[in-house]
Formats: C-alpha cells, sequence, structure tokens
C-alpha cells in the first residue's frame, strides 16, 4: 500500500494521559503488552477515536495496522474516483472524508498534502495497470495464447475498472509530476518476446523496448477510456480490434 514514507514510519500511536488511565482499567498483562507495542508516532487517536485505538491494541497490533491501512487505501481509491470522473483539480479533502466518514484532517495524517495524496493516487494507479499488463502479456507468451479470447476477458476487466485508466490520463495530461519510473528489466523482456519482427528486433536497444513498454500501458489505457465512454463498441469486435492495433504491428 503506498502511504507516506513519515507516516508508514509512524503507524502505531502513541496513548494520552487520559487513554493511558483507562488502560488502567485492564489486566496487568493486557496492559503491559500493548504499552510495548507504542512508538514515537503521531497523536492521531484524537482523530480516530482514543477508545478504538484501545481496544485495537488490547487485541493485537496487527489489527491496529490493518485499520490504519485500510483508511489509507479508502482515502487513496476515493481520491483516484472523485479525479477519474471530475478531474484532479476537483479532488478536496472535504469530498474525501465525506466518502470515508472521516475529518478533513485524517486525510493529511496519512498524506503530507494534496500535492502528494494525487501522486501517490498515481502511484497506486500506474503500479496496477503495469502489474497487469504484465503477468497478462507474460501468461500469453508463456502458452503462445496473446491472441486468443483470454484477451477478451483480460481487457473487459480493464474496461470494469475505468477509473484507473481514467486517473492515469487525467494526472498526466495535468501537467503535475509524474515520476521518472523506468520498465523493470522482465518488462523490457517482455517486449523483446513480443517483437517477433526480425526487421525491428535487430535495430532496437532496451531504451527502446523502455519506450514501447511505455507506449503499451498509454495506449491501452487511451482504447479503456474509449470503449468505457462509448466512442468504440464494447464488444469483442472491438476488442479484437484493439488487440491488433496494439500488438500485430510488431509481430511477424
Amino acid at each position: 500500500m503506498n502511504i507516506d514514507e513519515d507516516f508508514r514510519q509512524k503507524i502505531l500511536v502513541n496513548l494520552s494521559k487520559d487513554s493511558d488511565t483507562k488502560l488502567k482499567g485492564l489486566n496487568r498483562k493486557k496492559r503491559n503488552a500493548s504499552q510495548l507495542r507504542l512508538y514515537n508516532t503521531k497523536d492521531i487517536y484524537t482523530e480516530i477515536g482514543c477508545d478504538c485505538i484501545l481496544f485495537l491494541f488490547c487485541k493485537g497490533e496487527n489489527m491496529a495496522r490493518r485499520m490504519l491501512f485500510n483508511m489509507s487505501d479508502c482515502i487513496l481509491k476515493t481520491t483516484i474516483k472523485i479525479g477519474a470522473r471530475e478531474g484532479m483539480e476537483s479532488v478536496t479533502a472535504r469530498k474525501i472524508a465525506d466518502v470515508c466518514d472521516v475529518t478533513d484532517a485524517t486525510v493529511f495524517v496519512y498524506f503530507k498534502n494534496k500535492q502528494n495524496l494525487l501522486l501517490q493516487a498515481y502511484r497506486y494507479v500506474f503500479d496496477w495497470t503495469n502489474n497487469i499488463i504484465e503477468k497478462f502479456i507474460e501468461n500469453s507468451l508463456r502458452d503462445n495464447t496473446l491472441t486468443d479470447e483470454k484477451w477478451n476477458v483480460f481487457f473487459g476487466k480493464l474496461v470494469e475498472n475505468v477509473d484507473n485508466a481514467k486517473y492515469f490520463c487525467n494526472y498526466r495530461y495535468s501537467g503535475r509530476c509524474v515520476s521518472d519510473v523506468k520498465p523493470t528489466k522482465k518488462q523490457i523482456d517482455i517486449c523483446k518476446n513480443i517483437i517477433t519482427k526480425k526487421s525491428l528486433k535487430n535495430t532496437l536497444s532496451d531504451n527502446d523496448y523502455a519506450v514501447i513498454w511505455g507506449n503499451i500501458i498509454e495506449s491501452v489505457a487511451y482504447y479503456v477510456i474509449q470503449v468505457a465512454d462509448g466512442r468504440l463498441a464494447n464488444s469483442i469486435q472491438k476488442y479484437e480490434l484493439i488487440r491488433e492495433l496494439l500488438f500485430n504491428g510488431y509481430r511477424q
């Protein structure tokens, strides 16, 4: 899960004097176990609720972590939904807080500021898109089924998650900072296996393959949006057309 690194290091919560008093109501074994889990962290118990944090620490550190990471996930996914449907400028702490049922201030406990939140949401959809496309192409090449009906199922899944594609494109076109993330060696190797035309293969460097991978990611996102918005028919025929446009130019 992508959350602000400072908060990652401070994920557990200090208890105030008031909450320490409440700990005295617990049996000694539970109280000591709870106190041992405390770290030098932000006092966010005021946002989440002291009683809730006490309950979580008594139940165990893992439950506390799950709750905090789940809130981060809710904030990110809400940011993506708003940014995809209304644009980057329409993403506000108030809108996010309303959906996640927290205060405005809680949003920026998890993320430093709006710019950081938008960037982390972009990285979330960037990683999701890269990973799902990488797995599909890798499995297809292994089974030699890049051109069969599995593509239609795969592309349909992307259309169902069109908010990810829209946020990806909206963020990039907004002129905001885009991390210079290079394709992994595995992704470059996948590109090398996609391209079977000898006239192309013999002239390409790793940098060329990196550009091709980036083009595949951006093109897939573009076509997903065209289908989801009805500019291309949501049909098997159009899915197959998109597959042809994306891959057949590289193949014998």
